[in-house]
């Protein structure tokens, strides 16, 4: 009887298993039982186990008393022996009884850890590399360098080479980007940068957010920008703080946005009620602005393209090329002035309106 398999067919004769049709240098035996795991297969005969690795077409281990696949990792005993298997080598060599640990974490790379004497090490199983041996009660991958460790229920921060980058003193640590941590020790908050490897204080009410290389949001009372050696740069004043450009920042106090240039703490624009997205790009953000009962539009690269003096501003080209169709109503004359603009905030036509023909103007656009 043929069976087919990730690797080509198993024959069944006489309750023996050969191996047919593409690995041919196992077709010359037969075996007990055949297990196949994929890249790996197992080839049992006699109660004893011979371990193949599929793509390199190699005997890896012969004479294992047991196997067994967790993670695209093999693992074989013989003897007094657990050894670790890793493409077509063995990398590692424990004792029988070791309890092996995989690390918890989304990257694709898988570690393990297993106990030595008082501490415990640490393998990247991918390469067959021992990475560092400490003490830790558990540990969890976080990304591909950074291990976030718990010890005697604290948090801290391990390197790939087994450097501590932050001790165990937290009682939570959070990824909140590939480069920053978010801390928390004693229901204070704090940041940890791994690229710079700087640390600001858990002595904030709330996450410390960053809002450029060289400014952060904090909250103390209310929100405000600190650098990184926590200087403070505004008050914690602040309802809100959004970001605008690495120079200014949308802020919000007493319910009304205002743009703060950060450096010299000035007021670019203000008594803005509200704001909406025109164009939000890597390149540049472009919003509709209400200032009092007026609207305009304003770039973070380019400023005021459009003045807020307008009793309506509408975008009637694209996101990618907006083109502004504005209107000011004069009520004492009863009239509509229109006047569009390009995306580069230009003029390009003016247009008066009697009242009834505007009505037909406007729901055309």
């Amino acid at each position: 009887m043929l069976t087919k398999t990730s690797f080509g067919f198993t024959k069944t004769k006489d309750d023996k298993i050969q191996v047919v049709g593409v690995i041919h240098e196992l077709e010359s035996r037969s075996y007990d039982n055949v297990r196949d795991y994929g890249d790996w297969l197992e080839l049992i005969s006699n109660k004893k186990s011979i371990l193949y690795r599929v793509p390199q077409r190699k005997i890896v281990a012969v004479n294992l008393d047991s196997m067994w696949i967790r993670n695209r990792v093999a693992f074989g005993v013989r003897n007094d022996s657990l050894n670790v298997y890793v493409g077509s080598n063995r990398m590692a060599s424990f004792e029988r009884t070791a309890p092996v640990s995989f690390i918890k974490g989304g990257d694709s790379v898988v570690y393990f850890w297993v106990p030595e004497k008082k501490n415990k090490v640490v393998y990247e199983a991918s390469q067959g590399r021992k990475l560092f041996s400490s003490d830790f009660d558990d540990i969890e991958v976080v990304g591909r360098d950074l291990f976030v460790f718990t010890r005697k229920n604290k948090k801290g921060i391990f390197r790939r080479d087994g450097k501590v980058l932050q001790p165990a003193e937290y009682d939570a640590i959070i990824p909140s980007s590939n480069r920053y941590f978010s801390l928390l020790k004693e229901k204070k908050f704090g940041l940890y940068d791994t690229k710079s490897q700087k640390l600001i204080k858990p002595r904030y009410e709330r996450n410390v957010l960053p809002y450029s290389n060289d400014y952060f949001i904090a909250y103390k009372g209310g929100y405000g920008i600190i650098t990184a050696a926590e200087d403070p740069v505004t008050g914690f004043e602040f309802e809100e703080i959004r970001y605008w450009n690495d120079s200014a920042a949308w802020v919000k106090k007493n319910f009304v946005w205002s743009i703060l240039s950060i450096k010299d703490k000035t007021i670019r624009l203000s008594k803005i009620r509200s704001f909406q997205n025109i164009k939000d790009s890597d390149g540049e953000k472009i919003v509709r602005v209400q200032q009092d009962n007026y609207f305009g539009v304003v770039s973070n690269r380019k400023g005021v393209l459009v003045a807020p003096t307008f009793t309506e501003i509408l975008n009637i080209g694209s996101e990618d090329k907006p083109f502004y169709f504005t209107e000011k109503r004069v009520e004492e004359a009863g009239i509509y002035v229109v006047i569009y603009y390009n995306s580069a905030g230009q003029f390009v036509r003016k247009q008066v309106y009697e009242e009834e023909e505007y009505e037909k103007i406007y729901c055309e656009n």
